[in-house]
């Protein structure tokens, strides 16, 4: 009776595995996409500290964000708005961790940094989401476009109050060599031929 019970639950977990497994390519509208979200939400409660969740915060973001432009490109203009709505939850998601972390003093300079270049990407596919979609779904895609560039100016605004990386500028000792200075007989602008 024993075997037969653990079977079963292999049995299970298997084909709950493999259902996750299919619905990672599933897009807003499939049967499965909600599958997608439910296992996008579990990885954000997964241990790991803020940093760990701003990182699985973004790659979720990017997910919508391709989503998004897969969506225009098909012309499939039905789920836009929904998919807008899901790419700013994850991007804002990813911004609290970020902010939340370093209130905790974590260093948070390499995921913010990411945060910053995939914005930036972002807001470049939505330009020319934005060309090929309908007029009735443009609305969708300038707030998705006014999303990002929030979120790219917080990911640089956080950035500029870390400062630089620790280590950051030139190594210590570093600067022109022992002795290294202008050419014999260089002076001045003013001392040039042809000059004042």
């Amino acid at each position: 009776m024993v075997r037969i019970i653990v079977a079963v639950a292999l049995a299970l977990s298997v084909a709950a595995g493999g259902t996750v497994y299919a619905a990672q390519a599933s897009m807003p509208g499939d049967a499965l996409y909600p599958v997608k979200l439910g296992s996008e939400q579990m990885a954000m409660m997964l241990p790991g500290n803020d940093l760990a969740r701003a990182e699985r915060g973004l790659e979720f973001a990017n997910r919508r964000m391709e989503e998004l432009e897969s969506l225009a490109a098909g012309g499939s203009t039905q789920h836009l708005e929904r998919a807008r709505e899901r790419y700013e939850h994850a991007l804002n998601q990813t911004l609290t961790r970020i902010e939340e972390a370093m209130d905790k003093g974590l260093a948070a300079g390499n995921v913010t940094a990411r945060v910053e270049e995939a914005t930036r990407k972002h807001i470049e596919v939505l330009n020319r989401v934005y060309e090929q979609v309908p007029d009735v779904a443009k609305p969708s895609i300038a707030r998705a476009m006014e999303a990002s560039q929030r979120g790219h100016d917080a990911a640089r605004q956080a950035l500029e109050r870390m400062g630089p990386p620790d280590g950051a500028g030139p190594p210590e000792g570093a600067g022109p060599p022992e002795g290294a200075g202008p050419p014999d007989g260089a002076g001045p602008p003013g001392d040039l031929p042809g000059g004042p």
